[in-house]
C-alpha cells in the first residue's frame, strides 16, 4: 500500500494538500477511489487505519486537507472548505479522469457536511458519485450548538444544512453512528437516514463513541458489505496517476 503526497492545484501557485493510499495488491490495482473528508481535530497525516480500510475495501483513498488544518495555510471556514473539496472531486475528475461513477464520497464528523453538500450538487449536475457513506454525520452546526447550550444554540448560523441536502442526495448511502456519542448523537444520523431520499443504510454500533470505535466491527466490516451488496458497476479503466502529481503540494 503506498501512501503518496498528491497535489490537487487551486491555481498555478496554490493547492489544496492531498494524499493519496493507492491500493496495489500483487500489481492488481483498483479502479475504485473514495474521497476522504476528515473530522475537526485531525489532519491528512492522521493514520484512521487507512491502509487496512484500502486493502479491505479494495480502493484507493484520497484525503484533502481544510484551510487552516495541517500543512494548510489560511483560516478555516465553510466557504473554503466547501470551495477545495470541490476542487479537489474537480481535480480527480477532470485531470486524472476519474469517472464520477468510481468515486464514492466519504466523510466523517465536521467533513460530513461539506461531503453531503457536495454530492447534492453533484447529483443535480447529473455527476452522481458512485456511493455517499457518513461517519457520525450531523444535521447542521446549529444543531449541534442546540445540542450543547440548548436554546441558545439557536443563534447559531445554520452551515451544512445536512437535513435540507440529504433529501436531494440520489445514489446510495450508508450512515454510520456511535450509539454513546456525545459530541454529536446518533439521533442526527437516524433522522438524516429519515430523510434520505435514496438507497439507505443505517449502521449503528452500540459501543462506539464520537472517536472509539473498533474499527473492524464498526467502520471496515460495514462498508465492506455496503459495497460488496450492492455489485457497483465501476467504469472504465483508468490510467495511472502521473509520477509527477504525487508531489508535496504548494500551499
Amino acid at each position: 500500500m503506498a501512501k503518496k503526497p498528491l497535489a490537487a492545484l487551486k491555481s498555478e501557485n496554490n493547492s489544496v494538500p492531498c494524499f493519496l493510499h493507492e491500493y496495489n495488491c500483487d500489481g492488481v490495482k483498483s479502479q475504485l477511489y473514495i474521497l476522504w473528508s476528515h473530522g475537526n481535530a485531525e489532519d491528512i497525516g492522521c493514520n484512521d487505519d487507512i491502509g487496512m480500510k484500502a486493502r479491505a475495501w479494495k480502493a484507493n483513498i484520497i484525503k484533502h486537507e481544510y484551510q487552516g488544518y495541517g500543512i494548510s495555510p489560511g483560516s478555516p471556514s465553510v466557504s473554503a472548505i466547501d470551495r477545495d473539496i470541490r476542487i479537489v472531486y474537480d481535480f480527480m475528475t477532470k485531470m486524472l479522469q476519474i469517472p464520477s461513477q468510481n468515486i464514492i464520497l466519504f466523510g466523517r464528523s465536521i467533513g460530513t457536511g461539506p461531503t453531503i453538500k457536495l454530492c447534492r450538487k453533484l447529483c443535480s449536475e447529473a455527476k452522481n458519485p458512485l456511493a455517499l457513506i457518513l461517519q457520525s454525520p450531523y444535521l447542521s452546526i446549529r444543531d449541534i450548538a442546540k445540542d450543547i447550550a440548548g436554546f441558545v444554540g439557536f443563534i447559531a448560523p445554520k452551515y451544512w444544512d445536512s437535513r435540507s441536502n440529504i433529501q436531494k442526495v440520489t445514489c446510495p448511502t450508508l450512515f454510520i453512528h456511535g450509539e454513546q456519542d456525545d459530541v454529536i448523537p446518533c439521533y442526527h444520523s437516524q433522522k438524516l437516514h429519515g430523510f434520505c431520499n435514496s438507497e439507505k443504510v443505517l449502521a449503528l454500533s452500540k459501543t462506539a463513541d464520537h472517536n472509539e470505535w473498533n474499527e473492524l466491527d464498526d467502520i471496515i466490516l460495514p462498508v465492506t458489505n455496503f459495497i460488496s451488496d450492492r455489485a457497483f458497476n465501476i467504469g472504465a479503466d483508468i490510467k495511472d496517476i502521473p509520477q509527477v502529481l504525487c508531489k508535496p503540494p504548494k500551499t
